[in-house]
């Protein structure tokens, strides 16, 4: 029997503002990569340091995948408790981002 969490609008705000200040501290950690700034990820990752840390703003699912796309292409040069430790396509990471819903959950 699983205990039910009472959702309102307060729990979704804090929640993505969790994941929007996450994302951001990867994203910021990415600049310090020192990307060419004219390459497509380099614009790319300005761009959602921009969107993220100043704007504060959720990004896309295709955002938030190729993030996720970058973070792993790069792992080798960011902090490690911010390097991914799996791929992002791998079975088991997308079962943990499964929603508790479709995972039948209740």
């Amino acid at each position: 029997m699983a205990f039910e969490m009472p959702e309102s609008d307060d729990d979704g705000a804090r929640v993505s503002g969790s994941i929007v200040k996450m994302l951001g501290i990867t994203v910021e950690k990415m600049l310090t990569l020192k990307l060419p700034s004219g390459s497509p990820e380099g614009r790319f990752i300005e761009a959602m340091d921009m969107r993220l840390n100043v704007l504060h703003q959720m990004p896309g699912d295709d955002q938030v995948q190729r993030i996720k796309d970058l973070a792993w292409k790069y792992r080798r040069r960011l902090p490690a408790h911010l390097a991914p430790k799996l791929p992002p396509g791998d079975p088991i990471v997308q079962e943990m981002e499964r929603p508790a819903a479709e995972a039948g959950v209740k």
